[in-house]
């Protein structure tokens, strides 16, 4: 048994150094990728992410798919803070968590009072993205357009995220909608490039989020 216990654990560490050279070899054709790209372009992606988390998941065993969603969201982010080191997520506290979550611990994070502030502070150009809940993104739909400045750009998790920074739009994905009702607004999502519903603004398009099952 001993023995078998020493293969195994020796097969593990095999399989550690290959992690190892490969997590390296994507970091530096991350990087190549980043010296590519020409001055101004995005360096926040998330309808690539979806695309990409979506086809990791469909090969993973299901008994896997929450490890797969955290390394690929270290690698990810990681990939986005070497091309914009000071990369600040601003999010209220109570989405303290979720915030953390999708910076890795490679985004700088700005804990605010309350998601007003974090909308006002991204504005300002306090922060790269803001972190909202999907009752904060109704009650500040009025802030809020594609044409921007501050626009919806994508989701993470069941939360949504908002920017000013240029981002790659997605003919794919959701269009997501405000609609005014009374003193306050509703969302609503649609396919693609849809005709919004009567008295409706665009808050953004995302990707569609397979992978926050």
């Amino acid at each position: 048994m001993a023995d078998d216990l020493g293969k195994l654990r020796a097969e593990i560490d095999r399989i550690d150094g290959e992690l190892l050279a490969l997590i390296e070899a994507r970091q530096s054709v991350a990087a190549q990728v980043a010296g590519t790209k020409p001055p101004g372009s995005p360096v926040f992606r998330p309808a690539r992410e979806a695309y990409l988390l979506a086809s990791l998941l469909d090969r993973a065993a299901p008994a896997n798919s929450q490890l797969v969603k955290r390394v690929w969201r270290q690698l990810l982010s990681a990939s986005v803070a070497r091309q914009k080191p000071d990369f600040t997520v601003l999010a209220p506290q109570q989405l303290s968590l979720a915030a953390s979550h999708l910076a890795a611990g490679f985004f700088k994070l700005a804990l605010t009072d309350d998601s007003a502030a974090a909308l006002a502070r991204l504005a300002a150009g306090e922060g790269d993205l803001a972190l909202l809940d999907a009752d904060s993104l109704a009650g500040l739909a009025a802030e809020i357009s594609e044409s921007g400045p501050v626009r919806l750009i994508g989701r993470f998790e069941d939360l949504f995220l908002l920017s000013c920074l240029p981002t790659d739009a997605d003919e794919t994905g959701l269009a997501i909608w405000a609609v005014q009702q009374g003193d306050s607004f509703a969302l609503v999502e649609q396919s693609g490039y849809l005709e919004g519903p009567s008295g409706a603004h665009l808050l953004g398009r995302i990707a569609a989020d397979p992978a926050s099952g």
